[in-house]
């Protein structure tokens, strides 16, 4: 049985997440030089495959930086909101980025929630993640 066929029989949770390109800010029409010296923001995703429910979560590197922390933050709010009263197994899918997806700090907060809930997490990486 494939992921997403176990997510829609509610056996497992599956997401899918990736940092997606950097959006500049203010965005003008100017050299690049001008764009090297503005705000640089990021769009982080997490996708449900079951519930089809999407997490944006929006962070710019002047108050979030760009850490290892920062997209763990996102992916385990994302989990422990969906894990409230129903805790599953965990099936995650990202592209294979190893500065957000196979960090240490990545690591440690899967094995601390996974502990805190009681859930076996896989972490599932590809160079394109396509869903059918």
């Amino acid at each position: 049985m494939k992921d997403k066929d176990r997510a829609l029989a509610r056996e497992v949770h599956v997401f899918t997440h990736d940092l997606q390109s950097v959006k500049l800010c203010p965005m003008l029409q100017a050299s690049a030089l001008y764009y090297k010296t503005k705000l640089c923001v990021h769009n982080f995703i997490m996708y449900n495959l079951a519930t089809k429910d999407v997490n944006c979560y929006w962070f710019d590197e002047y108050n979030a930086g760009l850490v290892a922390s920062v997209p763990a933050s996102c992916v385990i709010n994302c989990l422990k909101k969906s894990l409230g009263g129903n805790p599953m197994p965990i099936i995650l899918f990202s592209d294979g980025c190893t500065a957000q997806n196979r960090s240490v700090v990545l690591a440690n907060t899967f094995l601390d929630l996974a502990m805190e809930y009681e859930v076996v997490i896989t972490q599932k990486s590809s160079k394109m993640v396509i869903l059918k």
